[in-house]
C-alpha cells in the first residue's frame, strides 16, 4: 500500500471542517496542558465507524489523523479558531506521523508492504 492510496482513502470521511467550538484546555498536571473536545471526539468515533476495521492501514490512518488533526485543533483553539479544514493540513506531517506511528512493532507486517512517497 502507498500513503496516497491510504490517504486518499480515508480523509474524505472527515469531511470539509471539524468543528471544536466545544472545547476546553485541560490541566494534565507538571505544568503541560492538554485539550479535549466533545464535537471532536464524536466525528473521530464516527470516522473510526465508517472506514472500519478491515484494513489496518485505513484503521492506522485514522488514528494518525485524528493525533495530527487535535494537534493542529489545539493551536487553532488557542488562538480562538474553532473549526480545521482537514485539507488544509500538511500532509508531509500526516505521511511522518503514520510512518512513526507503523514503525511500531505490532505494525511489523504493515510496515513491510508500505510505501513511502
Amino acid at each position: 500500500m502507498t500513503f496516497s492510496e491510504i490517504f486518499h482513502n480515508v480523509i474524505p470521511h472527515w469531511g470539509l471542517e471539524i468543528e471544536f467550538a466545544d472545547g476546553e484546555f485541560i490541566d494534565l498536571g507538571d505544568g503541560d496542558m492538554g485539550f479535549s473536545s466533545n464535537q471532536f471526539v464524536k466525528l473521530w468515533k464516527q470516522v473510526e465507524q465508517e472506514v472500519g476495521y478491515t484494513n489496518p492501514y485505513n484503521e492506522l490512518m485514522v488514528w494518525t489523523m485524528y493525533q495530527v488533526f487535535h494537534k493542529y485543533a489545539m493551536q487553532r483553539f488557542k488562538e480562538e479558531i474553532y473549526y480545521l479544514r482537514p485539507h488544509e493540513v500538511d500532509i508531509w506531517e500526516i505521511e511522518e506521523q503514520y510512518f512513526q506511528n507503523l514503525s511500531a512493532p505490532i505494525w511489523k507486517k504493515e510496515l513491510a508492504a508500505y510505501e513511502r512517497i
